[in-house]
């Protein structure tokens, strides 16, 4: 049976030393995110900078600034809507997991009173039981407290803590991505100084 990177060979089609080389490098970092593309699709020569974290930056620097100008009465109403908000998602995470608890008290109620008809039946009670008790366990903790209401100067100054990460996260990120992309550019290089001998792809 061959593999996704034996598979050409394996079909009786003709493909070179480089062209084997190349399929098999879409399995290493430089290239894994083209793993799953035909085997005949080309390496690029340069992989382009992803610049999701560059375009995260102009945001996050823009919400910085536009935070840094909320005055105090603004952000008594901004913490105010927070509080309001995480009230009524605490209210509606506790309304579902209730109703989760109660389907599976049901189900495990009834599981409890079904008698198996033989004793081989017996282990799949058991097993039932133990599903829904362990989903009990791991579905209907609470692990979240009661909001706590902020005053607007304890909101803001969350509020700009949390802006300031932002952009130290996609400064630090973005920077991370350069690397990675020079990175993978010089491993394709080298491999394709390495093959230059071998003959065209």
């Amino acid at each position: 049976m061959p593999t996704g990177y034996t598979s050409v060979l394996y079909d009786g089609k003709e493909q070179t030393f480089v062209e084997f080389v190349m399929q098999c490098a879409r399995a290493f970092g430089a290239c894994i995110e083209m793993r799953d593309d035909p085997w005949d699709k080309p390496i690029p020569d340069e992989f382009p900078h992803d610049d999701y974290h560059d375009r995260q930056l102009v945001d996050a620097r823009k919400e910085l600034k536009e935070a840094k100008r909320i005055t105090l009465a603004e952000a008594e109403k901004q913490a105010a809507e927070a509080y309001d908000a995480a009230v009524k998602s605490h209210r509606e995470e506790d309304n579902r997991r209730n109703a989760i608890r109660e389907r599976y008290t049901n189900m495990l109620d009834q599981v409890n009173r079904w008698a198996p008809p033989t004793p081989e039946h017996k282990g799949l009670k058991e097993f039932m039981i133990q599903q829904l008790t362990d989903s009990i366990d791991w579905d209907c903790k609470t692990y979240s407290t009661f909001p706590k209401k902020e005053s607007g100067r304890e909101w803001l100054a969350e509020h700009l803590e949390q802006c300031k990460r932002s952009v130290e996260y996609h400064e630090k990120e973005s920077q991370k991505e350069r690397q990675r992309t020079e990175e993978r550019n010089r491993w394709i290089r080298e491999l394709r100084r390495s093959l230059a001998t071998c003959g065209r792809e």
